[in-house]
Parts: structure tokens; C-alpha cells; sequence
């Protein structure tokens, strides 16, 4: 091959490999495809770039094709960035994932960028209007390569950093009747959004991670969760099972469960899926298969904000106790009462205690005024030697589990012998035990501080 001939061969093939993608001034990216970038989850993010606004603030992270300045995949605060409110705070653990940002409709990618955005509305899966959003770290344009490396430099707005890893394959189909075998037993978190309210409305719910669809939730109509009202509280033994979502079947599959705590905001309940921008993200863990959730071991929500535990029917009770019979229960007598509430909302509380069946959320037997109940008025003071009985309120043909709900409830509309209402009623303490635990004598500590004895 002569000399020239060489020179053409040589200009050819450097033609070829630059016509490949070229974005930015003429540098080359490979093409990738956009659902290898969505197999990818943030552990890390650092920002140093200061906030319009002052403290917490709603973070996303953007990946924007350079060439259209249009997102393509965003991670917010319900795909595991709550709790990144902060600048100048490494945050890690996150295990955040990506979804197809609203508008997005292409297959591959070439050069493209990080940006780290402060939201208003609309919110991740929405573009992003980077005249309004708040922009606190960006890096330059990227390729494949780079992202794949791990970490990139956020360096071309604010400072930080932000580190990537592939998201491995799930070990385990998870099909959505099985998780109607979960219990949620209790959790601790270290910041509770209560906003303006007393008592927030608190709901837990399980998200496939690659789909990013609510598939079971617990809290609303699911019952359980009413006494988590405070941060800094280790909240047990609270059993409540979960709904499947609105619009999900039972044979419906999943692949990585991420767990988010939310408070809702308006009339909205379990089992509707909540809505980012109007519901308060509280905290999320990161990627769970269902072998994670049913250990009955405490799971650590990210950046240790946190725990949340979840059991089944089999591991709750590690010796299940037997049926009891609907009598059994009327001979309770309850002897001491404390229980803890706001007395501002009402300055006569007409307090009730209601025994539950919790495997079914029916209510066995009541004691109410017509019991001697209506001295029971002062929050946080001890009631001693009440000596009162119980109504019945079942009607299954079938007898309770041997395991009771205690609920010590403020009634706002029927009264004792008909069952509370979690919707018309303030559930005021209760706790999950067996039932031949609690006929001991001893006193029983509830999980929002009241306690409760029976003779």
C-alpha cells in the first residue's frame, strides 16, 4: 500500500468514528441506550450549590441529552432522594432510582449531562424549566464511558460530586398477592413532617423500583398505623397488613421494592397510590427484594434517618397462640387506664376501650360510659380500680385469632357497643399481643405511652 493510499485509509476511518454521535462542538459519544442508563441507581450525591430557598428543599437529578437540552431520566423524592435537603452534605446509601422523564420517547443517547435541581412544580417525571428550577450542581457533557466509571464531577455550575452503580439483577420475582403476606410491625424516624397537624396521617407503601408503581401500601384503610404521630419514637408490635394498590392485581409482578414512609395531605388513603408534590415524602429505604422484608429484622432507611420492620404472620408470633372464643374475652374487667392525647381538640373525651381481632380488623367486645369510663377525661393522668366490664360487639360465627388489638379510642360519634371508626374517631393508643398476655395483671405499656391493666 503506497503513501497515499495510506493517508486516505487513515482519513477515512478517523471520518467514520467521528460521525458516530457528535454533539457539542463536534466531540464524539458513543450512543447508548437510554434503558442501560435506567439499570443505574445513585449511592451518592454532594452539592454545594445553595438553594433559592432556605433549608429543605426538594432535590431531582436530571440526565439531559446535551443535544436538546431535554431531560430523559430523572430521580426525585419518592425514587430515594428525600432525604438530599441540604447542601454541602454528602449524602449516601441512597440507592435512588431513574424513570423516564414525561416527554421522553427516544431510545439511545449520545453526549449528555448530570444537573442537580432544586423543584418546584411540576415534579419528577416533569422537564425540568431551567429558567425557574433552581440549579445547585451540573456536570459537563458526558459519554457512557464516563457515567459507567462510577463517580462524576459536578463542577460545571456548583461544585460536587455524584456516583452511579448498575443496578443488579432481581434475585426473585415478587408477585404482588404475595405481598398481602406482609405485617408491618413498627418503625423509628428521626423527622416526622407534621406540618400545621397534631395528628398526621401516616402510610407506608412498597413501590416497584423499575416500573415505579405502587404496589401495596399500609396505613388508610389497612388500619395500624394512627399512634405514629411523633419523631425521636420507636413505634412496635403495631401489626397492620397491608391493601394492594388501587388498580393492581394480584398476579401483577415486581422486581425491586423501595419502601416510602409518606404523610398524606388530604383525603386521599392507602390504597391509593400517593402523589408526589401534594403528599409528604417522610423517608424511603433503598432497593428490598421480598426475602428483605420478611426477615423481621429492623431495615435502615437511607442516610440513617430511620428504621422500619416488617414481618409475617410466621415470624411475628414465634409460638402462635390458640383461637380464643368471643366469652373469654367478656370476662376482662380493666382495672387501671392511662392514656396519652391532645386535650385541646375536645375538654370531655368520651373514652372507650375496643379489643380487635387484628387478622381481620373486627372489633370483639367494647367498654364505653355506659361501663363507668366517663371519669376517664385527663390525658396522661392514671385511672386506678375502675372495675370495668366489656360489651360484645362480634358477630362472625367463627372465633377470634388467639392475638387481640387493645385500642383505647375518643369517640366523636356512635358510642360503645357499636365498633370504632378510624375515619370518624381518634384512635388514641393501642398495641398487638397475645391475648393470654394480657390477663396477667401486669401493667401494659401501649405504643404511644398510654398503658392498660385487666384483672
Amino acid at each position: 500500500m503506497n503513501y497515499v493510499h495510506r493517508l486516505f485509509v487513515i482519513a477515512a476511518m478517523l471520518l467514520l468514528s467521528t460521525s458516530i454521535y457528535s454533539c457539542g462542538g463536534g466531540t464524539s459519544y458513543e450512543p447508548v441506550a437510554v434503558s442501560t442508563l435506567q439499570n443505574y441507581v445513585i449511592t451518592t450525591l454532594l452539592f454545594t450549590g445553595s438553594p433559592s430557598e432556605a433549608s429543605q428543599i426538594e432535590t431531582e437529578v436530571h440526565i439531559v441529552d446535551a443535544s436538546t437540552n431535554k431531560s430523559i431520566l430523572c430521580s426525585g423524592v419518592d425514587n430515594g432522594l428525600q432525604v438530599a435537603q441540604s447542601h454541602s452534605i454528602e449524602y449516601t446509601n441512597l440507592d435512588a432510582n431513574f424513570i423516564r422523564s414525561d416527554d421522553s420517547t427516544q431510545e439511545t443517547v449520545g453526549g449528555f449531562y448530570i444537573t442537580v435541581l432544586e423543584r418546584d412544580n411540576p415534579q419528577c417525571p416533569g422537564q425540568p424549566v431551567f429558567e425557574t428550577d433552581t440549579t445547585m450542581a451540573r456536570s459537563g457533557t458526558i459519554g457512557f464511558d464516563t457515567f459507567q466509571q462510577g463517580t462524576v464531577q459536578l463542577n460545571n455550575h456548583e461544585s460536587g460530586t455524584i456516583s452511579f452503580e448498575e443496578i443488579p439483577a432481581a434475585p426473585e420475582s415478587i408477585i404482588a398477592s404475595q405481598l398481602t403476606d406482609l405485617l408491618f410491625r413498627g418503625t423509628y424516624l428521626d423527622q416526622l413532617n407534621t406540618g400545621d397537624t397534631y395528628d398526621p396521617k401516616m402510610e407506608v407503601h412498597l413501590v416497584d423500583v423499575l416500573s415505579n408503581t405502587d404496589m401495596a401500601c399500609f396505613g388508610g384503610n389497612s388500619f395500624g398505623l394512627e399512634t405514629i404521630n411523633e419523631a425521636d419514637t420507636d413505634y412496635t408490635s403495631l401489626y397492620s397488613a397491608p391493601l394492594l394498590a388501587t388498580d393492581i392485581n394480584a398476579s401483577d409482578a415486581a422486581s425491586w421494592l423501595r419502601v416510602v414512609v409518606i404523610e398524606r395531605a388530604d383525603e386521599s388513603m392507602c390504597p391509593d397510590p400517593f402523589e408526589v408534590g401534594i403528599d409528604r415524602i417522610v423517608s424511603t429505604s433503598g432497593l428490598n427484594t421480598l426475602s428483605d422484608l420478611t426477615t423481621g429484622e429492623a431495615l435502615t432507611l437511607v442516610s440513617d434517618s430511620g428504621n422500619i420492620t416488617f414481618t409475617t404472620e410466621e415470624t411475628f408470633w414465634t409460638d402462635p397462640p390458640d383461637d380464643i372464643t368471643v366469652a373469654e374475652v367478656l370476662t376482662l374487667v380493666i382495672d387501671d387506664l392511662k392514656f396519652v392525647g391532645d386535650d385541646d381538640e375536645s375538654s370531655s373525651p368520651e373514652i372507650e376501650v375496643h379489643i380487635e381481632d387484628p387478622s381481620t380488623n373486627e372489633t370483639i367486645a367494647c367498654a364505653g360510659a355506659s361501663y363507668s369510663l366517663s371519669s376517664v377525661t385527663m390525658p396522661g393522668a392514671t385511672y386506678t380500680d375502675l372495675g370495668v366490664g366489656f360489651d360484645q360487639v362480634w358477630t362472625s360465627s367463627d372465633d377470634p385469632k388467639g392475638y387481640v388489638r387493645i385500642i383505647i379510642v375518643d369517640r366523636d360519634l356512635s358510642g360503645c357497643p357499636t365498633a370504632a371508626s378510624r375515619f370518624n374517631d381518634d384512635y388514641l393508643d393501642e398495641i398487638v399481643m397475645r391475648f393470654e398476655d394480657i390477663t396477667s395483671g401486669t401493667a401494659i405499656e401501649m405504643a404511644n405511652g398510654g398503658f392498660i391493666t385487666f384483672e
